[in-house]
């Protein structure tokens, strides 16, 4: 369960030190509009409105968006900056995410 989430997590760091993230409500739902978005990423104490906003946001489009169990500080720590919502941008990201994520490792 740690492990996977570790590895969530510095997948996360990679993508973002490769500039594949988009981190924050506005920028996310920006990301989301111009379709951007890939996998929208929320920290597991952001508030439950602001993904509800992000699902209404996202509507029709084909982006998932999954709460994680890591934390804002976890999911921070991770990218290297202050973060509770974040956008992956690459499809080989995104799919991976997505894969670590379901395989319960979160």
């Amino acid at each position: 369960f740690q492990k996977m989430n570790d590895k969530l997590l510095g997948l996360l760091g990679i993508a973002r030190r490769g500039g594949k993230l988009i981190i924050g409500f506005e920028m996310c739902s920006e990301a989301i509009e111009k379709s951007r978005a890939k996998l929208i990423i929320v920290a597991s104490d952001t508030a439950k409105r602001t993904e509800k906003e992000l699902r209404f946001k996202a509507g029709e489009r084909p982006v998932e968006i999954i709460r994680i169990s890591a934390d804002k500080f976890n999911l921070s720590r991770a990218i290297g900056t202050s973060a509770g919502v974040i956008a992956v941008c690459d499809e080989g990201f995104a799919k991976r995410a997505s894969e670590l994520i379901n395989q319960g490792g979160n």
